[in-house]
């Protein structure tokens, strides 16, 4: 074969990861420990680690920030939080919304004790929070906006995992549809973080209003 005297200098980024993968192959280990993986590799080397982990007959404990490689490798997902380690049943999907219900549970201020509200005092606060509703609807308007463009980069990005996906892929149409992936994910998070900037804001505004 033309490939066998090569250099691995002269190889591309997608046959080193072969080649590496290959020689850990040979040694027959029963379990591999990848922390971010794919972070200095391009979209060919990219490609041919998730093909090699797929064919690995032993065990994978995967580290990585690489959404695309976790759902195409991972069949078993696991939660670190609170110091402990516990198998996740959800998805990645599910995650993202664990995360951010999270953080907006810690942004929320501590309850306070109840008091005896009169039938006036449940009117006024009642009357109170309609006008900081109203006052903050810019802050809902675009704590929507940013949801809706979140939830559409997302849902492009899915789409395009699933053409990524297929075989016979051009290397010049995956290199467009990774670009565009690279873009929508910085989207999405620049989104994310606009929706629950936003949400929050609207959400403190309303119960100031209340008291």
């Amino acid at each position: 074969h033309e490939k066998v005297e090569t250099k691995v200098e002269k190889l591309s980024g997608g046959e080193k990861v072969r080649l590496i993968l290959g020689l850990i192959g040979l040694q027959k280990p029963q379990i591999l420990i990848l922390d971010e993986p794919t972070s200095h590799l391009d979209i060919d080397s990219r490609e041919a680690l998730i093909y090699a982990l797929n064919d690995f007959a032993g065990a994978v404990l995967l580290i990585t920030h690489d959404v695309y490689l976790a759902e195409a490798t991972a069949d078993q997902l696991w939660l670190v939080k609170g110091g402990k380690v516990a198998p996740y049943d959800g998805d990645l999907a599910d995650y993202r919304v664990l995360v951010m219900s999270s953080d907006r549970e810690k942004a929320a201020p501590a309850k306070v004790a109840a008091v005896e509200e009169t039938p006036a005092d449940k009117a006024e606060q009642r009357r109170r929070a309609s006008q900081a509703r109203e006052a903050a609807a810019p802050l809902k308007k675009k704590a929507d906006a940013a949801e809706k463009a979140f939830e559409k980069a997302n849902a492009r990005i899915k789409t395009i995992d699933a053409e990524l996906s297929k075989a016979g892929l051009s290397p010049q149409k995956m290199t467009e549809l990774s670009i565009e992936r690279g873009k929508l994910e910085a989207e999405a998070a620049k989104a994310e973080t606009e929706w629950l900037t936003a949400l929050d804001a609207y959400e403190a505004a309303v119960k100031e209003a209340v008291g």
